[in-house]
């Protein structure tokens, strides 16, 4: 598990890209909406992520302890989601609101390339167990956007950037916290050092793509930007319930 950009989180450029002022996007780059049957499906994935993710941030928060097995089965079920999503993509198609070819080849495939990596480098996956149950739990942000596919809405898009504001804030802060216990601890070994320098990678992402939201929300009218306002209020709720420490 290498590295996050929040998948898990739907945190990508054309989420960014303020509907008024859109510019042309390449024609190789484009992707047509998945059948609806897909889309409907990949939500239902996300949605049992999200929901796994919650209970074993849950677990971590009162006991510091979780199912690292169980973890990991649902890991590979994220992994597996995430490599058909990029094979569609591929394909001409998209199961996520307004993602391109780039936006998965950007956010999935340093994700499963990673956790391939950590595998077969014999890596103990608990490392960064309090990492990896969060960006199960923010599965939610990409249920929706499948959702949005074939339902698209200017308001719930205008509130999930709110939410989508706080997730990159919530991602960041787990990207360094988990970032400096493993480095400052006495247990890593040279391939886990190596392969946690993903979560640098991912730290600057979520700090690009938040600054991208910030101004995505500010160039909206004021209805809209309540509603942004809105969605970053709830989600700083739902980020203490769920945070894993």
């Amino acid at each position: 598990m290498r590295r996050h950009t929040s998948s898990p989180t739907d945190v990508t450029a054309p989420l960014l890209q303020d509907d008024k002022a859109k510019p042309a996007e390449k024609p190789s780059n484009r992707l047509e909406p998945a059948p609806p049957a897909i889309c409907y499906l990949v939500a239902v994935a996300y949605v049992y992520l999200c929901d796994q993710g919650i209970e074993h941030c849950r677990r971590l928060q009162k006991t510091g302890r979780t199912d690292v097995g169980e973890l990991m089965i649902e890991w590979c079920i994220l992994l597996v989601v995430y490599s058909i999503e990029t094979l569609l993509a591929y394909n001409g198609m998209t199961t996520l609101y307004r993602w391109n070819k780039q936006n998965y080849v950007e956010h999935h495939l340093p994700l499963v390339l990673g956790s391939v990596l950590w595998v077969l480098l014999g890596v103990d996956p608990a490392i960064h167990r309090e990492w990896a149950a969060l960006t199960l739990a923010i599965s939610f942000i990409e249920a929706s956007a499948a959702l949005l596919v074939h339902h698209p809405s200017k308001r719930w898009h205008a509130f999930r950037l709110g939410l989508n504001a706080i997730v990159q804030l919530d991602l960041l802060c787990a990207d360094l916290w988990s970032y400096w216990r493993h480095v400052s601890s006495d247990t890593w070994t040279w391939p886990s050092l190596l392969l946690t320098q993903g979560l640098l990678a991912a730290a600057a992402t979520h700090i690009y793509y938040g600054q991208g939201i910030v101004r995505a929300i500010s160039r909206r009218g004021r209805q809209e930007r309540e509603l942004a306002g809105l969605g970053c209020l709830v989600m700083l709720g739902v980020g203490l319930w769920i945070s894993p420490w």
